[in-house]
């Protein structure tokens, strides 16, 4: 008889301790969960980033397109986006060389290269990408190269 009461109590007890988490365990969770999106954030603030930064690149290729079509129609480049065509799908248009998109402001400006109008071009993207950090990200494109700001 001792046997099955003491299974019975054995059984009983091991039904209680199945019914929930400790507090104990709750905790460890708790700061497991906590240590492991404390190392992920970095990783995500940076590939949210590049994605956002992705935009300068893909508009400024866009320029670079517009702006080869139109010298190899014309035999100069153009002075401003309404005359080379280029348009961002959602942005604004702020004045003729200056386009605003979701993170970026976008301008164009021409240069002459002796004596010669409109023998060169820079297009610039200027975007504050991280608010907390107190600088601007700027990308650059002049007749083809690319320079990537800090």
């Amino acid at each position: 008889m001792t046997r099955r009461v003491d299974s019975r109590a054995r059984r009983s007890l091991d039904s209680r301790r199945s019914l929930g988490f400790s507090l104990v365990e709750l905790v460890i969770a708790i700061a497991i969960l906590g240590v492991l999106a404390s190392i992920a954030l970095p990783s995500l603030k940076k590939y949210v980033w590049r994605a956002k930064r992705n935009e300068a690149y893909i508009n400024l290729n866009g320029i670079f397109k517009s702006q080869k079509t139109y010298q190899a129609a014309n035999g100069h480049y153009g002075e401003s986006f309404e005359e080379i065509g280029f348009q961002i799908e959602g942005g604004r248009m702020i004045d003729a060389n200056t386009i605003e998109s979701h993170y970026y402001t976008y301008t164009l400006e021409t240069f002459a290269v002796d004596g010669v109008a409109n023998a060169n071009y820079s297009a610039v993207a200027t975007g504050d990408l991280d608010p907390s950090d107190g600088m601007l990200d700027i990308v650059m494109i002049e007749s083809g190269v690319v320079i990537v700001g800090p």
